[in-house]
This record gives structure tokens, C-alpha cells and sequence, in this order.
């Protein structure tokens, strides 16, 4: 297999620190609400729960970043190279993430994308990749 470019290397190592940065805030930042989960004895504790609801799928994004980049990690060392797919739905997914909450890390989920799309054209990888 072809060694992957440095900067394409660096594609699932951002997601991972994203991830890491959405754990870390779903954890410490919602750490009350956690308590209320666990009160409420975890199975069903949601319900109509605004809060709750929140810290739920914000700690499903970081795990779905985790899964993205150890996925992305396990292709390189695989094939050598990423589909350019992957930085446009990066892109699509932080273009809404931002356009709906600004102040948020939409950004770095875009420059995420564009470093893919960079990083790919680089590599010559095609855009129908099966």
C-alpha cells in the first residue's frame, strides 16, 4: 500500500480531537445533567427532557467523531488514501452545524472537510471511489 501524505494523515487525527473535545464537553460541561440521568436510573430518563435530550446527542455526535476518525485511520493504513466524499459530507455537516449555531464547532468541522478535500486532491485520490 502507498503511504498516505502528511496532510492527509492529520484528516483523522482532527476528527479525533474533535471527538475528544465533544466528549470532554458532554461529560464535564453537563455533568448535573448526567446526575439527573442516573437519578432517573438511566433507561427512559430522557423522555421529555430538553436538557437531557441535549447532552444525549451531543455525547452520540463525539462517539459518531471517534467511529469517523478511527474509520478514516483504518483506510489509510488500508488503501493509502481517502475518498473525496468524505471532506464534502465534512463540509455539509459543519456548513449546517454553523449556519444553525454560529459560535459552535461547525468551524473546525468545516476546515476538517476542506483539509480532506486538499488533502485527497494531493493524494490523486477519484471521487468515485466504491
Amino acid at each position: 500500500m502507498p503511504a498516505a501524505s502528511g496532510l492527509l494523515r492529520w484528516v483523522p487525527r482532527l476528527l479525533l480531537v474533535a471527538a475528544g473535545m465533544h466528549s470532554i464537553v458532554a461529560v464535564v460541561g453537563a455533568f448535573s445533567v448526567w446526575g439527573d440521568i442516573t437519578k432517573a436510573g438511566v433507561i427512559g430518563a430522557v423522555g421529555s427532557h430538553d436538557d437531557r435530550a441535549l447532552v444525549l446527542w451531543f455525547t452520540v455526535c463525539g462517539l459518531a467523531l471517534a467511529a469517523l476518525g478511527t474509520l478514516t485511520q483504518w483506510i489509510l493504513r488500508t488503501v493509502g488514501s481517502l475518498p473525496r466524499q468524505l471532506g464534502f459530507w465534512l463540509l455539509a455537516m459543519g456548513a449546517l452545524i454553523a449556519a444553525l449555531q454560529p459560535a459552535s464547532g461547525g468551524w473546525l468541522v468545516i476546515g476538517i472537510g476542506g483539509l480532506a478535500l486538499v488533502a485527497a486532491r494531493q493524494n490523486g485520490e477519484k471521487t468515485n471511489v466504491a
